[in-house]
């Protein structure tokens, strides 16, 4: 896959955090502009969130996450940075309700056969 390198207006290379800030900004002034489309501004810091709790997600490993943020400890890591997603706790109360009540049938879900009912 060609990598693209891009130039600012005086003709020198963009690259970096502040080149990537630059596009983004960059970006963000034309979606304004030619809609009303706002896109907000989301810093670095927030994308280390981002990445701890994707990777919780995605079933890495707490001290992976640890390792990948920089932290020395990692009460940092799993109380500061990583967040609960609504489709994990849906998730982990349908598991919770299948071990505490495996007899009782799922409401929820409707099959052809009870459709017809």
């Amino acid at each position: 896959m060609p990598r693209v390198r891009l130039t600012s207006a005086t003709g020198g290379w963009i690259s970096g955090v502040n080149g990537t800030r630059r596009v983004l900004y960059r970006l963000q002034e034309i979606v304004d502009a030619e809609f009303t489309l706002v896109i907000p501004r989301v810093s670095w810091h927030s994308l280390r969130h981002s990445n701890a709790t994707i990777l919780g997600e995605v079933g890495e490993s707490l001290k992976t996450a640890q390792a990948i943020l920089g932290h020395s400890d990692l009460e940092t890591t799993l109380n500061t940075y990583t967040h609960a997603i609504r489709e994990s706790r849906r998730r982990a109360t349908e598991k919770g309700a299948e071990v505490l009540c495996p007899v009782v049938p799922n409401f929820g879900e409707v099959t052809a056969k009870s459709a017809v009912n």
